[in-house]
């Protein structure tokens, strides 16, 4: 459509411009003349590719993000109904009856199967950690002293010796240490929280994910838990270090 349209948008515009700068006839005004209409061409055709074009899916732990050359969408799983897919298309529709479509460069079967396989498992694991929410917030240290919250975290055991009697599981509490989406307060908890089983297993398991941390501080972090040294000052840099890398990752 651009390219049937455009050079009757561009023409006057070209018109317009050259009017501004009368050029003498002659080959270097005709040379020139051209040049002017192909750069105006170019331009439109690369403003509407961007404002209509392709989009990137992001699919991220809370929602998808629509990247658009001009502006970003994001779509949170809480509000996604439901996603239909062509070949050209992506439709999210929202729970309000809204819809944020995203143009894509003609997936095939194999391409839309593996978008919906990754979208669908993304929607499943929020759901299942909806309901671990008000759970998993005693993990956070909400104000208090890093001894009192230490404390808190290790008396988690001493409850009967069970996560079940504060609702929750070790597997809950491994699977936050292990997943590099949850915030570094979270991850570093549970595992004085676990560390407090004094249990190999759940040592190596410590080790583990400090080993496949990306970011040093959370890295640092964990493995002094991993080695039975709770460092408040490692703890600390390790939280702010993940505060400053989310705060730099707006998604609009």
């Amino acid at each position: 459509m651009t390219f049937l349209l455009g050079p009757i948008a561009v023409l006057p515009l070209t018109r317009a411009i050259l009017g501004l700068a009368p050029l003498r006839p002659g080959v270097p005004a005709f040379v020139i003349s051209c040049a002017v209409f192909v750069l105006l061409f170019v331009a439109l055709f690369q403003l509407v590719r961007a404002a209509w074009g392709p989009a990137k899916l992001i699919v991220g732990a809370d929602g998808i993000v629509v990247d658009r050359a001009l502006r970003d969408e994001f779509v949170p799983f809480g509000r996604l109904t439901s996603v239909t897919m062509k070949h050209d298309r992506v439709t999210l529709l929202l729970d309000d009856g809204s819809r944020a479509r995203a143009r894509a460069r003609h997936l095939d079967d194999d391409q839309r199967d593996e978008l919906r396989a990754r979208i669908d498992a993304a929607i499943a694991a929020f759901h299942r950690g909806e309901g671990d929410l008000e759970a998993l917030s005693q993990l956070d240290r909400g104000g208090r002293s890093l001894d009192a919250w230490h404390a808190s975290l290790r008396a988690l055991l001493d409850r009967q010796g069970s996560y079940r009697e504060v609702g929750l599981t070790r597997e809950q509490l491994l699977a936050v240490l292990e997943s590099p989406a949850a915030p570094a307060e979270r991850r570093v908890a549970a595992a004085v929280s676990l560390s407090a089983a004094a249990e190999p297993e759940i040592a190596a398991r410590i080790r583990a994910a400090a080993e496949a941390c990306a970011r040093p501080q959370v890295r640092i972090a964990l493995a002094g838990v991993a080695g039975g040294e709770i460092d408040d000052a490692a703890i600390e840099s390790a939280i702010a270090e993940d505060e400053a890398a989310r705060a730099s990752a707006v998604v609009r």
